[in-house]
């Protein structure tokens, strides 16, 4: 029997495109987390506490989330999406608690574990590690003496004023010598305070640049090279001599994602409220940021891909503070965001108001 032409046509097509057909099987994600390493630094045995690290999929095709757990039930860890696309990022929020212990004390190490379906690393960890006092106390005697805290007082400068801050009664200093303080009670040794001074408030905190770079160092040994690298230009900015009547004037720092996976950009502070400042992205333009923590946008964020700019501009008014407000000010520009080594990343600028 013979088939119509019209028939066999639609054989030899269906054929055809069976036979270039070929079953591709999609490739795995690639895991990186934001640090492999983490310091709680000294706490008491009363209080929990918790760090928010970043997983994300680096590879081409769907990271799936098998598995998170811990080496101790006081340490858990929760992940908020367990689904990845290319390039997606989750929160991992890791807790320790020192409580379940009742209330024991010393050095601990912890890990987490978290499984997925990538080939080349399907468990990949997490070291943290604490010291656990008794509130009050420290954990190798005493806490530092009052020449010792005033010492430590001047490693670090004030924002605002660009003094130390044990000489500085503004409240930005303030601020930090409570930090210190809260970290002493506890025990902690001067390097502790070295790394969580930097952890919180970063290099511009230091009043030695040395110093800085040596903590800097430290912690960057334990984070992978994969991560957002945040890079300001330039650090420090001359406005030049400016009339006090003038208005006010601008100054454009540039921001730079210099890293190799995205940098979210999480907000913006000044040191005075006669500076306010805007980043502008390809995207958009931020809300206006001034020094007031408590009227600054918090739910606004803004993603830099790998090698993208934005424009940080920022606004001095000189008659914010009266008409007599003339001399030479000092003002800073604090950038928060996601990169791990530098999360807060200070830059200022310099006028003269005559």
């Amino acid at each position: 029997m013979l088939m119509r032409p019209a028939l066999t046509g639609l054989l030899i097509l269906i054929l055809a495109a069976t036979a270039g057909c070929t079953t591709v099987a999609s490739s795995p994600g690639q895991v990186e987390l934001s640090a492999t390493e983490f310091d709680f630094g000294t706490i008491p045995n009363t209080e929990a506490v918790s760090q928010v690290f970043q997983v994300r999929n680096v590879g081409q095709g769907w990271l799936e989330i098998t598995g998170v757990s811990t080496s101790c039930g006081c340490t858990t860890a929760e992940v908020d999406s367990l689904r990845l696309a290319a390039g997606e990022t989750a929160d991992l929020t890791v807790t320790y608690d020192p409580r379940t212990h009742e209330g024991a004390t010393g050095e601990f190490m912890r890990v987490v574990y978290l499984r997925s379906n990538d080939p080349d690393a399907p468990e990949v960890t997490l070291t943290i590690r604490v010291t656990v006092v008794e509130p009050g106390r420290g954990s190798e005697g005493p806490t530092a003496s009052s020449a010792e805290v005033a010492q430590l007082y001047k490693m670090f400068v004030c924002p605002c004023c660009g003094q130390d801050i044990g000489s500085c009664t503004c409240g930005m200093a303030e601020e930090r010598r409570g930090f210190i303080d809260q970290h002493l009670a506890y025990g902690a040794s001067t390097n502790q305070v070295h790394r969580a001074m930097f952890q919180a408030y970063g290099a511009g905190a230091f009043f030695y640049e040395g110093l800085a770079a040596q903590v800097r160092t430290e912690l960057a040994e334990t984070l992978p090279a994969e991560r957002p690298v945040l890079v300001v230009e330039p650090l420090m900015a001359d406005l030049g001599t400016i009339p006090i009547a003038g208005g006010p004037v601008r100054t454009t720092f540039v921001v730079r994602n210099r890293g190799q996976s995205d940098l979210t950009i999480t907000g913006l502070q000044t040191s005075c409220a006669c500076t306010t400042a805007v980043l502008e992205t390809a995207h958009g333009t931020s809300p206006v940021f001034s020094a007031n923590p408590s009227e600054n946008a918090e739910s606004w964020s803004a993603t830099l891909a790998p090698g993208e700019d934005a424009s940080l501009v920022v606004t001095f008014d000189p008659m914010a503070h009266g008409p007599e407000a003339t001399g030479e000010i000092r003002r800073v520009i604090s950038i928060s965001s996601s990169d791990p080594l530098d999360s807060r990343l200070d830059v200022a600028f310099e006028v003269k108001v005559t």
